[in-house]
């Protein structure tokens, strides 16, 4: 049996059924988050852009054993200047942010990537990312962030966490 693959993710926010634990919470509890298999990865970092009162990171990061890092850079490299992860989940849904004149909510969905791609460029190598829902609130935004990853060759996915809910 191989060794489960490092991953870290940069998420918005961190509560109960957040997308952040829906998706990240297989992790540890299994397919279903009631035990038993689930993804094989390991969570070896986190940043975590907004820690709210019903924020659970902290406490996951002492139950399971994973870094709580201060910056999306810190959570690639885990402080190095070499990638340290296999993947990376980008999690942006939920939290407090602006609106646009349209009502809808402006998620840093665009910056996460930018700040992951800048730190994996550094280190020289680039590793898988999945950003959760669609890419953005706007064209220009989601065609930057298409071109970023076909620029770097980086295998690239978005799409919603509901199908594992």
């Amino acid at each position: 049996m191989r060794k489960k693959l490092p991953v870290d993710a940069a998420v918005t926010t961190y509560h109960k059924n957040s997308h952040a634990d829906v998706i990240i919470g297989k992790i540890w509890e299994g397919w279903r988050q009631q035990g038993g298999p689930g993804p094989d990865l390991e969570l070896v970092s986190l940043y975590t852009d907004q820690v709210h009162e019903a924020d659970l990171s902290r406490g996951l990061a002492e139950k399971h054993g994973f870094d709580i890092a201060q910056t999306i850079d810190e959570a690639v490299t885990m402080g190095q200047n070499k990638l340290s992860v296999a993947g990376v989940l980008s999690i942006g849904e939920q939290g407090d942010y602006p609106l646009n004149d349209a009502g809808q909510k402006l998620y840093p969905r665009r910056r996460f990537l930018d700040e992951i791609v800048v730190a994996m460029k550094r280190c020289g190598e680039f590793a898988p990312i999945f950003s959760d829902k669609h890419l953005s609130w706007n064209w220009s935004d989601a065609k930057h962030m298409f071109d970023l990853s076909k620029q770097h060759d980086i295998p690239f996915m978005a799409g919603s966490s509901l199908p594992l809910c």
